[in-house]
């Protein structure tokens, strides 16, 4: 009996030096296991890392977009300084009177009582190049201002449908081209010059309220429209009187360059107020109507310019 306990106590010890063996085997085998999973898990990490470094960036260009109108104001200012050159170089010294009229005491029938007689007196002898010179270099100035230093001002004025600075450019330029003809054509006295003149910004500033009326909603754009119109043709009815009173009394035509300057300077005005009345019912939108007016105002002052430059060359 005694031998057999001890059997049974050597075999049970070697039972449990076995297991012991066989855990640690077993944890010495998942050891090796979790370094080599860590070590995987580095070398992918680090070869993602280094495949997203060697990825081509792509880079991302914004592209500005050209505004057309500046680019036509910038165009028509070039232009317009390119006509003044010319105007002050090649054109001859043809010299137009200004004066001035007033009533005067007829010294010879006046001898019972004072009898008034119509007089005149010169206020100004003017060369017509420099006239022209003046008036390009004014409207080059205007457009560049307007393309430039105005530039966001003049872009919100177009997006709010009021193009201010626009009808601006053209009062100014225009009155002063008005002037120009009527003196072609015979008108020398300084006050009906500057009448013909201010009635042309007059039926501008008519035109700049047509439009904002038609953002109202209180209407009237059609009467602002027609009373503007009606100030701006007064001009051409009284231009229109001097050409066929020199034809009819002075029984002599004026040079070709009169006639061609003032029918180019019409005709320009003409187109200008049939794009404003097409943009204000609707018919074109707000954005070609600008950019046809900037365009037919720019072709009207080179017509101009380039017939005076021609007829009147050294």
């Amino acid at each position: 009996m005694a031998t057999t306990k001890k059997t049974t106590k050597v075999k049970s010890k070697v039972t449990k030096t076995k297991k012991a063996a066989t855990k640690t085997n077993t944890q010495a085998a998942k050891a090796p296991a979790k370094t080599t999973t860590k070590k995987a898990t580095k070398k992918t990490t680090k070869a993602t890392a280094v495949k997203a470094a060697n990825k081509p960036t792509t880079k991302v260009t914004i592209r500005t977009t050209k505004n057309p109108l500046r680019s036509l104001f910038l165009a028509s200012a070039a232009l317009s300084a390119v006509l003044a050159v010319m105007a002050g170089w090649f054109m001859n010294q043809m010299s137009y009177q200004v004066f001035g009229s007033f009533l005067t005491k007829n010294t010879i029938l006046s001898k019972t009582e004072t009898v008034f007689a119509p007089a005149i007196r010169v206020i100004a002898e003017v060369e017509l190049r420099w006239i022209l010179v003046g008036v390009m270099v004014l409207s080059a100035l205007l457009s560049l201002l307007i393309a430039t230093r105005l530039r966001t001002r003049y872009e919100a004025l177009v997006k709010a449908k009021i193009s201010l600075l626009r009808w601006i450019d053209m009062a100014i330029v225009s009155a002063l081209i008005v002037e120009v003809v009527a003196l072609l054509n015979g008108v020398q006295d300084l006050a009906t010059l500057k009448l013909l003149g201010g009635l042309t910004i007059v039926a501008c500033v008519l035109g700049w309220l047509a439009e904002r009326r038609r953002l109202d909603t209180n209407g009237g754009v059609k009467a602002t429209y027609t009373l503007g119109a009606i100030v701006g043709v007064m001009p051409w009815v009284v231009i229109a009187s001097y050409m066929l009173q020199t034809v009819a009394y002075g029984q002599v035509r004026s040079p070709w360059y009169v006639y061609a300057a003032t029918a180019a300077t019409f005709i320009g005005l003409l187109l200008y107020a049939r794009n404003h009345f097409s943009q204000l019912k609707g018919k074109v939108s707000y954005q070609i109507a600008e950019r046809r007016a900037v365009l037919i105002s720019t072709t009207m002052k080179f017509a101009f310019a380039i017939v005076l430059i021609v007829g009147l060359s050294k």
